[in-house]
């Protein structure tokens, strides 16, 4: 007899016999009183990027949802409360499995409906659970997985351009767009989401539509599109026939990140909250130039040299510094995240270049690292 997902009970240490509805609202409970305090600092910057409460009228809406939309509010919250109390972990973790197995069937029986199946709506239950995976920590696989299935449902639709047609559209390409390039920056050479087809659609929907994309009030446009220069420039390295000339190229790259200003970047976003937005292009300008001289380095790309190394030497500090400053402030907690896991990945060079102690570095990363967890 089929198991209807409202009556499935979950054991817990405590032996109670907790509903989705309860643990749902378990969930709305928690994330107001402490989820939602850290978005709202942040929603001084970027507005449309959270919802600092979950209102009587917003979980009432929620609960018509179908599971994919409706968990994740549980696994946010699951998830959050795994990183605060170590001693619950596994109880925790076997709740947030759970719900994760439930959005995954609901995810399956719509890519299973005809009428449902190439749906916005499906794109976006897929990226709420890139969301819920990343959060965790689930493998690189696991979340490519779930990228390539949005490709291919975009593609089903006719491509970037005719999908971003569609009403609510933008914002999902948006998010994508995110995953794929930032994702790709911790991505093997061998293993990168963006090709170079794609990578004329994104340049073609940042030319359209950045104005409506939240993200460029985070990222600065000019330093995004290094990024997916950088990434280009990395898979195409591993082909020898095309080596001539790539050198150049990383010098042009590098040089764009170095003449961009921040404080010019700043005020074209808001006169009145310049030093905030300054804080942000610093800490990305620095992040950007360390990323790409040692992904460049990585592939033989752009030589070992005394100039490149004091440039890194010089943006590590910057990036430390900045992030020292920022990451006192709430607002910036959920905004920073790239440039602190670049700032992690170059601990061999931290802020005391003349004390090479990576153990200390590493503790001073995971200090930062434990401010932006909160």
């Amino acid at each position: 007899m089929p198991v209807n997902a409202e009556h499935v009970v979950i054991q817990s240490p405590c032996a109670e016999i907790t509903t989705l509805a309860h643990m749902l609202v378990e969930a709305a409970d928690y994330f107001n009183s402490h989820i939602g305090p850290s978005i709202k600092p942040m929603l001084d910057i970027t507005p449309k990027f959270g919802v600092p409460v979950i209102s009587p009228i917003i979980f009432q809406h929620g609960l018509g949802y179908p599971d994919h939309t409706r968990l994740v509010l549980a696994c946010t919250s699951l998830g959050h409360r795994m990183c605060q109390n170590a001693d619950q972990w596994n109880a925790l973790n076997h709740k947030f499995l759970y719900c994760r197995g439930l959005i995954i069937n609901s995810l399956r029986d719509e890519i299973n409906t005809e009428d449902k199946k190439t749906s916005n709506f499906l794109v976006a239950g897929i990226l709420t659970l890139v969301l819920v995976d990343v959060r965790q920590g689930m493998s690189h696989t696991s979340w490519r997985y779930h990228l390539n299935a949005i490709r291919k449902i975009i593609n089903l639709r006719g491509g970037f351009r005719s999908f971003s047609e569609s009403p609510g559209a933008i914002p999902l390409l948006h998010s994508f767009m995110v995953f794929e390039v930032l994702g790709d920056t911790s991505s093997p050479v061998s293993d990168l989401a963006v090709n170079e087809d794609q990578i004329d659609e994104i340049y073609s929907m940042m030319d359209e539509y950045a104005e409506e994309m939240d993200l460029f009030r985070i990222i600065p446009a000019p330093l995004f599109i290094a990024i997916i220069k950088i990434n280009h420039l990395r898979s195409r390295a591993a082909d020898l026939s095309l080596r001539d000339g790539q050198t150049s190229e990383a010098y042009e790259i590098l040089y764009a990140i170095l003449i961009f200003l921040p404080e010019d970047w700043a005020l074209s976003k808001s006169k009145t909250q310049e030093s905030d937005f300054t804080t942000i292009a610093i800490a990305y300008k620095a992040a950007v130039t360390l990323y790409c001289i040692s992904s460049l380095q990585s592939v033989a790309v752009l030589p070992a040299t005394h100039y490149l190394t004091n440039i890194e030497i010089s943006m590590t500090r910057m990036l430390k510094q900045t992030l020292s400053k920022a990451l006192c402030s709430a607002k910036f907690m959920r905004l920073l995240l790239w440039p602190l896991v670049v700032l992690g990945a170059l601990a061999r060079i931290y802020w005391d270049i003349h004390t090479p102690d990576r153990d200390q570095s590493s503790r001073k990363v995971l200090g930062f690292w434990g401010e932006f967890m909160g």
